[in-house]
């Protein structure tokens, strides 16, 4: 299917005692990838590499690309989850750069199984599992979309190279930043700072257990006296810090540098509340990769 193809979505209904044949496993399992794929490219913008498919240098005129995952323009998922060894272009670099392009392979494409039967499990499940097709394509007719580019081949010193300038494109991670705000309660929760017997301002420790962070947030927090961030007095100067950050809270401290009748003043802080606002950086989770087989090291060209 061509990315400019449109699927048509198709909803399978069932009944008690029907006889399921392995066309109507694949029939759901078409509609779920459809939607899916029509969820990555609506909602996450999903073209490019996510993570790995690194392209390097191997053996003699030979490149190699690391196992990952990128989608296309249709949102479809390509996942590499083995090592591929390509040949560099070597003639055709002399005529132009040319592009490493990582396309969509249907079911259609992959080799029946009955033409793999005798064959070692290991060394032919890699036929069978999911992987893009990865091909050289000259860069002056590349088409952007059902294609994703992964490497740029040019011709150095009349032998093909790998160009180190060119860097593919990547999409956006489908896990976005986990956010949340909040606030702490007018005038509660402050308690004196002192390191020692000195009291430089005061403290509070602001709880952010119900935003569910899972990992140590960015935190940025402030003073705010009713809706208007906490202005200084001419006599007074508020500098504030945030320390001890968990993710389940933090530690806000207040330094003062006033004059002596300042500190027993408190009544200044009795509308005064802490707002603070939390960023949670995901990464996609790591690829686990096959083990490899015994019999010819899980290596394949």
């Amino acid at each position: 299917m061509d990315f400019r193809d449109r699927l048509p979505v198709e909803r399978f209904r069932y009944y008690r005692g029907q006889a399921l044949e392995a066309r109507d496993l694949r029939g759901q399992l078409e509609v779920d990838a459809a939607l899916q794929a029509w969820h990555d490219r609506a909602l996450h913008g999903a073209y490019g590499v996510a993570f790995g498919l690194a392209v390097s240098e191997g053996a003699a005129g030979h490149v190699e690309v690391s196992p990952g995952a990128a989608y296309d323009a249709s949102g479809r998922l390509l996942l590499l989850q083995r090592v591929r060894r390509l040949a560099l272009p070597a003639a055709q670099a002399q005529q132009g750069p040319w592009l490493l392009a990582a396309r969509f392979r249907s079911s259609d494409e992959f080799p029946s199984r009955r033409l793999l039967a005798g064959a070692c499990p290991s060394c032919g499940s890699p036929l069978l599992e999911e992987a893009p097709a990865l091909a050289w394509a000259p860069e002056k007719t590349f088409e952007h979309g059902p294609a994703v580019p992964l490497a740029r081949a040019i011709s150095s010193a009349g032998n093909p190279a790998l160009d180190p300038d060119y860097s593919a494109p990547f999409a956006r991670p489908r896990a976005r930043p986990h956010i949340a705000s909040g606030a702490t309660l007018p005038g509660q929760g402050f308690v004196p700072w002192r390191p020692g017997r000195l009291q430089l301002g005061l403290q509070i420790q602001v709880d952010t257990s119900v935003a569910g962070f899972t990992a140590t947030p960015h935190y940025l927090a402030w003073l705010v006296n009713g809706n208007a961030p906490q202005r200084s007095r001419p006599s007074v100067l508020l500098l504030t810090h945030v320390t001890q950050a968990t993710p389940t809270g933090f530690l806000f401290r207040i330094l003062l540098l006033a004059d002596a009748t300042f500190f027993p003043a408190t009544p200044l802080l009795r509308q005064v509340r802490v707002a603070w606002f939390g960023c949670e950086e995901r990464t996609p989770p790591a690829l686990t990769l096959p083990p490899a087989c015994t019999c010819c090291s899980g290596e394949r060209t």
